[in-house]
């Protein structure tokens, strides 16, 4: 545990005795107060007597017996007050527990609990700031749209497989998790066949039971597995049911063979380091050599960089991608069906069809910074090798930074066509404000720095 920490349980245990100790000491102080009030009107009930006595009032004998039954009820109350008040045996029990009860905390939670352990990677995110909150907002904002929106045409069509499909997905955007199981089921019962399908719904129903892998989920993944033995996600869960169970072992191995089968830049790797970090140290090895073979397999790509799959699955993917293109000629205003048919084309190698729906996507969508940069960033990957950045993306970053005056894609490529027309003051201005904007600590910021260096000497 870090210094901070211990001092934040070091105040949680004053604050648990303080509560033990408070009861005793607000009883004890109840208890004294009201002896001593009783105890002080006797004395006076005796003063007024005496009083009344020397002035004739009463007699001898009536004074005599009034001050009798005072004086009796006092030694009542102070007999009462020897016997009422809390035994040395009981404060000393309770300071006792006071102390122990914290120390006794400490010690079990070093005994049985896990302070090495890290966050978990979706809750280590810092909370965004300023204007990456604004857009997360409008990013929200718009998937609910399109999530109603779906809902709607579902209603007079339900029989749409992709269509339900697109709205479990932006339902799983959104963390609906439990709407985007209901929806997936809905792809399921209308197209069985569909690849993936029973791994996302077995995803969807571990996020809805707060990352439990719940029997019906692992029976979904197993399904999923049994059609193809390389569905990562599947693979994932499986291996964390294994350790949701106890079975380390089972566990560690189910994330190793995954993490070996992975690339470099796969998506799901933080998580899955972070997995089989946590549980190596839980059996007591040391996760660092495991680490290292993972994330080294090569890219599942052909030399043109089209995705490599084997013919029969290449044949549905194709399918399904026609199925998406010939309900978006009917709707041509599904905006992120054409998105997701011009990634589809893009991973099937179909890059001119890819980049022409991006083209016309940005038109559509000129105040759009995503569709603006989908597009720029179409044109640099189809024109790698060739020389030079292609005019028609160096266009697409300037009306991202038009509407964007801070982001950082568009300061770095502007910067670098600055760069290669001869512009060495524009390059440097951009490039320092993309500087002041990253980290510190950021490899890029470093990198930038370095180059301004050079270009200054």
């Amino acid at each position: 545990m870090t210094v901070l920490a211990w001092i934040l349980y070091l105040l949680v245990a004053l604050v648990v005795a303080g509560f033990l100790l408070w009861p005793l000491l607000r009883r004890r102080s109840a208890h004294l107060s009201r002896r001593e009030a009783e105890l002080a009107l006797a004395r006076q009930q005796l003063a007024e007597i005496a009083r009344d006595r020397e002035l004739g009032l009463i007699d001898d004998a009536a004074a005599r017996a009034a001050e009798l039954e005072i004086k009796r009820r006092m030694l009542k109350l102070a007999e009462e007050g020897e016997e009422g008040e809390p035994s040395r045996a009981r404060p000393a029990l309770v300071v006792a527990a006071a102390l122990l009860v914290p120390l006794l905390g400490g010690a079990l939670y070093a005994s049985l609990g896990r302070p090495q352990l890290q966050q978990l990677p979706w809750l280590a995110k810092e909370l965004p700031k300023g204007p990456d909150l604004a857009a997360q907002r409008e990013q929200q904002r718009q998937l609910m749209e399109m999530a109603a929106r779906l809902e709607g045409e579902l209603q007079q069509d339900p029989e749409d497989a992709d269509r339900w499909l697109l709205l479990a997905r932006t339902r799983m955007a959104l963390k609906r998790h439990r709407d985007a199981a209901n929806a997936f089921q809905q792809v399921l019962n209308l197209d069985p066949e569909r690849p993936g399908v029973r791994a996302a719904l077995g995803e969807a129903l571990t996020l809805a039971g707060e990352g439990y892998v719940t029997p019906a989920a692992r029976r979904l993944f197993e399904a999923e597995l049994a059609r193809n033995p390389a569905d990562p996600r599947a693979r994932f869960y499986l291996a964390l049911a294994a350790e949701q169970a106890g079975k380390f072992r089972e566990a560690l191995d189910g994330y190793l063979d995954l993490g070996r089968d992975s690339t470099a830049d796969a998506p799901w790797l933080p998580q899955l380091r972070e997995r089989i970090r946590v549980v190596a140290m839980q059996i007591g090895e040391n996760p660092e050599p495991l680490l290292a073979q993972v994330g080294n397999a090569a890219p599942a790509v052909q030399a043109d960089g089209e995705l490599a799959l084997p013919p029969e699955q290449r044949a549905m993917v194709e399918g399904m991608v026609e199925r998406l293109r010939a309900r978006l000629e009917d709707e041509p205003e599904d905006l992120e069906g054409w998105r997701m048919l011009a990634r589809s084309y893009w991973v099937l190698g179909r890059r001119d069809e890819a980049i022409a729906i991006y083209r016309d996507l940005a038109a559509r969508q000129p105040q759009q910074v995503e569709a603006q940069l989908d597009y720029a960033f179409a044109l640099l990957e189809a024109g790698e090798g060739r020389g030079g950045l292609p005019e028609e993306a160096v266009a697409a970053f300037e009306r991202v930074l038009a509407l964007d005056a801070e982001q950082p894609d568009a300061l770095f490529y502007l910067g670098v066509a600055a760069f290669e027309r001869g512009d060495r003051e524009a390059a440097v201005a951009l490039w320092r404000r993309l500087v002041e904007r990253l980290p510190e600590d950021d490899p890029r910021r470093q990198q930038l720095e370095r180059q301004l260096d050079a270009l200054g000497s």
